[in-house]
Order: structure tokens, then C-alpha cells, then sequence
């Protein structure tokens, strides 16, 4: 199961050239957590423009495509705390990177992370 990042959710939802690519990733019952769905929403008001009800409509259209999603709590936060200090990830990657080890889904994983 792949796990997908913020950065694919708001390429699925754009005009973006790599929109069709993020759009079959995203049809392929990702993992995501929700830092990716608070995220997007921050990005679609500001970024994007979308309304309320529209930015409702896509993060609901991401929840029946995903096939989990990884929910922030204390033992993510201090996973990703050990990792940002281990790797020198910013706290925000080292996050994403915490809930796909959670969501054991290495195809995201950096090499340096993967277990062996």
C-alpha cells in the first residue's frame, strides 16, 4: 500500500502537469495521515482558492480513496521528534516520515530509515 504526501494530494487537485500521475496515485487507495489532510487544507484555502464547501468535497473524495489514515497523537509526535534529531528531517517531514513507518509502507521511506 503506498503511503502518499501532502505534495501528491495537492497535485491531484490542481491544474499542476503531474495532476493526471498524482490523481492514479491517489485512486490506488493510498495510506495517508492526517497531517496530509490538515495540510491540503491549508494549501486549498490559500493556495488553490477553494471554498469551504469545495475543500469539504475534495478532503471527503480523499477520505473514500485512501485505505487508512494514520492519526496524529503523542507517540507519533515523539517518533517523529527521534527521527527529526536522528536524520535532521524537519520536525514537519519527520512527521509524514513517523506515520508511514506507522502505516509500514517503506515505498515512502527514505533509505536511510528502512529497516533492514
Amino acid at each position: 500500500m503506498p503511503f502518499i504526501d501532502t505534495t501528491i494530494v495537492v497535485y491531484a487537485f490542481s491544474d499542476d502537469a503531474r495532476s493526471d500521475k498524482a490523481q492514479a496515485l491517489l485512486a490506488a487507495s493510498p495510506v495517508i495521515s492526517a497531517q496530509v489532510l490538515n495540510e491540503f487544507a491549508n494549501i486549498g484555502r490559500k493556495t488553490l482558492a477553494m471554498s469551504w464547501p469545495e475543500l469539504r468535497e475534495a478532503v471527503g473524495s480523499i477520505l473514500i480513496l485512501a485505505s487508512a489514515v494514520v492519526a496524529l497523537d503523542d507517540d507519533l509526535t515523539i517518533a517523529a521528534l527521534d527521527l527529526a534529531d536522528r536524520y535532521r528531517f524537519s520536525f514537519h517531514d519527520a512527521l509524514i516520515v513517523a506515520a508511514a513507518l506507522r502505516a509500514v509502507a517503506t515505498s515512502s521511506i527514505p533509505k536511510a530509515c528502512r529497516p533492514d
